[in-house]
């Protein structure tokens, strides 16, 4: 699978063709710089030039917990770690931070 952003929204694709397999995930108030998909599939997270991380269900197809805040500017980088439980974020405040992921 393959994440795939336009404007505000972010959707999940079929890899093979490129086509969106469900609608999209909503909730962002500026545009969308990153996202990434925890290594179980379970969570996607997206983060952008409003300075939030959300936190998103794919299979519920909805938002999950409030949105991390802490960057001072646009998040420009997010990353699960390898066997899930935490995500890395950077952006253009120059720095990095962890954050515990949410139970899904």
């Amino acid at each position: 699978m393959r994440l795939s952003t336009h404007r505000r929204s972010s959707w999940l694709s079929q890899q093979q063709t490129g086509c969106g397999t469900g609608r999209p995930l909503t909730g962002r108030t500026g545009p969308i710089r990153c996202v990434a998909s925890s290594p179980d599939g379970q969570l996607v997270a997206s983060a952008g030039d409003d300075a939030t991380v959300r936190f998103c269900s794919p299979s519920a197809g909805r938002p999950l917990g409030e949105p991390l805040t802490g960057h001072d500017g646009p998040v420009t980088g997010v990353s699960f770690a390898p066997k899930g439980g935490l995500l890395s974020t950077t952006g253009t405040d120059r720095t990095v931070r962890l954050w515990p992921t949410p139970a899904v």
